[in-house]
């Protein structure tokens, strides 16, 4: 038979509450200029010594809490409401205005954490445990087009229900996205007090049956590695669950499969999951297996998606972001730092940049270093490329070395898509200081994140001190030409180049003695013959480059047409010496 849950009068005496604690019980994102005020309503339950509690905030898709702010300017509350808020310093007393008769209202405009948008995440943690107390929004979840997103509008947690330890619940709150929008006393209308009704949540007892699934969140698209596994979390509050010995269990199936019974609470770990779409149901039953009544039950659905297999970097970089791919053939390192663990690599057909602020990539990689099967999502930062893994390939080879492909800054600059995140050789360049403005901040030295005018004999381009972990950082900036060894990057679209450490870095050179008019075409070559024409057409020593710097094929020939069909499809550097002059070029063969 099912079981039965009912409230009553003893039920309500006896029942325990929700503890003593503050608890969040309204979120507000004002319509009023620079969207002010932002409200947070807290009911303090029991006493509450609020110098023992933080706010922290998450904001728009960032998967990292921080803006922590004391709240200790609140000092000891009990059993009442309290409002805190942030106002424009342009604008103030606009809350006052929109919410005239509430009180222990405390101004934290100088708090970031206040400062949020309608789909960023707020919570309250126990200061020093940093023990998440409760919490609004879903972590790592941007609330735009959420059941829960409160832009210029509220979010308002309904009576008995209780602090989530940080496993938010959406279906505990009453959505108010929009509402406060063109309303309240700065617009001509009624105050945003009247549309929340501020200090109505009571927080009550109850002993009613709950189940929530807090992730994954219903319709996400998880990346491929979930396949291999994955946890489905979930609360239940008033329900305890054991074998036999308590108010029942779980029952749950994927995709309608046979009903696997759970006796505790723990994440249930799903493994070997194919791609595609899948649903997981949940349901409460009692020790006979029986469900509730009124049954009690949970459902999510989600996808999983598959990666797309690539040769190489090149056809990584033609995919479309947002996708997932994996990369078949080796690449191989050239550079790392701590920040965000990021890291790049290439092969000989491009490079990618590898940003993996999520510490998946565990295994210790060094310059040289190669990988095979690099996996992940492609997406770009201020348009650069880049890779977020989602699995560590481990270490495939070691010791292999890449030539700096030689360029001008004329063609980096004028073709940056073509040698995003490379290592490349510029020839006799000298550095200007950044420009400060006037300000005086500009030193003689290298300073993180500033752009540097780098000049070589073709233009002056950027060269900017992104690797702030780099030894030259607060070293004197080169008064004479050097060769710099770096790796290119881009910022919306405009190019530039940054020195790994101080070794890039080698001074006192001079400009190498080109050939002058030197032309090799067809580039690409696609039939395994080029020509080679120059000024003076003498007798030519010929060498040509894999992308790791192995030589693959030398000649000295004084023609002018050269075979180089023994070569295999890829990108080369080929070499050209004649009567002591140079010329370097990148050849693509098809």
């Amino acid at each position: 038979m099912k079981k039965l849950y009912f409230l009553t009068i003893t039920l309500l005496i006896t029942a325990l509450s929700y503890g003593q604690g503050p608890i969040i019980t309204g979120i507000m994102d004002g319509d009023c200029p620079q969207g002010t005020p932002k409200v947070l309503e807290i009911y303090a339950q029991g006493t509450v010594d609020f110098t023992m509690y933080s706010l922290e905030k998450q904001a728009n898709a960032s998967t990292t809490w921080g803006d922590t702010y004391d709240m200790s300017a609140v000092g000891t509350i009990t059993d009442a409401f309290v409002y805190v808020y942030r106002e424009h310093a342009d604008h103030p007393n606009i809350f006052t205005a929109e919410f005239p008769s509430v009180t222990h209202a405390f101004d934290f405009s100088d708090s970031d954490a206040v400062n949020f948008n309608g789909d960023d995440r707020v919570r309250i943690i126990e200061t020093s445990s940093s023990t998440v107390i409760d919490q609004y929004g879903v972590t790592d979840v941007d609330g735009s087009g959420t059941d829960w997103e409160y832009k210029d509008g509220y979010g308002k947690r309904n009576s008995n229900t209780g602090a989530n330890a940080g496993a938010f619940v959406s279906a505990n709150w009453t959505n108010g996205n929009g509402l406060f929008n063109g309303f309240g006393t700065c617009q001509g209308g009624a105050t945003f007090e009247s549309i929340f009704d501020v200090g109505t949540f009571t927080p009550g007892t109850t002993t009613t049956p709950s189940l929530a699934i807090t992730s994954p969140t219903d319709g996400v698209t998880l990346n491929p590695e979930a396949s291999v596994s994955m946890d489905v979390t979930f609360v239940i509050q008033h329900f305890n669950v054991a074998n036999g010995t308590g108010d029942g269990h779980i029952q749950y199936t994927v995709d309608g499969g046979t009903a696997v019974m759970k006796y505790d609470t723990n994440p249930i770990t799903l493994t070997g999951l194919a791609a595609g779409s899948h649903t997981v149901n949940m349901s409460l039953v009692d020790n006979s297996n029986n469900p509730l009544s009124p049954e009690v039950n949970a459902s999510v659905t989600f996808t999983i998606a598959s990666y797309t297999d690539v040769a190489d970097l090149a056809a990584l970089r033609a995919g479309t972001e947002g996708e997932y791919y994996r990369v078949t053939g080796e690449v191989i390192g050239t550079f790392g730092q701590s920040y965000r663990n990021q890291k790049w690599v290439q092969d000989s057909s491009a490079g990618i940049k590898i940003d993996d602020n999520a510490g998946v990539m565990t295994t210790v990689y060094t310059y040289g270093d190669g990988i095979v099967n690099l996996r992940g999502e492609l997406t770009s930062h201020n348009g650069l490329l880049q890779l977020v893994p989602t699995a560590d390939p481990g270490l495939n080879s070691s010791g292999n070395v890449i030539t700096p492909e030689a360029v001008t800054l004329a063609d980096i600059i004028a073709n940056v898509g073509d040698y995003e995140s490379e290592l490349v050789l510029i020839s006799a360049a000298t550095i200007q200081d950044w420009d400060d403005g006037g300000s005086g901040d500009a030193d003689g030295t290298f300073q993180t994140g500033k752009n540097y005018p780098l000049t070589d004999a073709s233009t002056t381009g950027v060269l900017r001190t992104n690797f702030y972990d780099a030894d030259y950082i607060g070293t004197t900036l080169p008064t004479v030409a050097g060769n710099y060894v770096c790796i290119v990057g881009s910022h919306n679209g405009d190019a530039q180049v940054t020195p790994r450490n101080m070794a890039d870095i080698v001074l006192g050179v001079s400009k190498m003695n080109t050939i002058d008019t030197f032309a090799l075409y067809p580039n690409p070559v696609s039939n395994g013959v080029i020509t080679i024409t120059t000024k003076d057409n003498l007798s030519k020593n010929i060498q040509i480059f894999d992308i790791l710097g192995k030589q693959v094929f030398a000649k000295n020939t004084s023609k002018t047409t050269l075979n180089i069909a023994s070569l295999k499809k890829g990108i080369y550097i080929i070499k050209v010496e004649e009567a002591g002059r140079f010329a370097t070029r990148k050849l693509i063969v098809e």
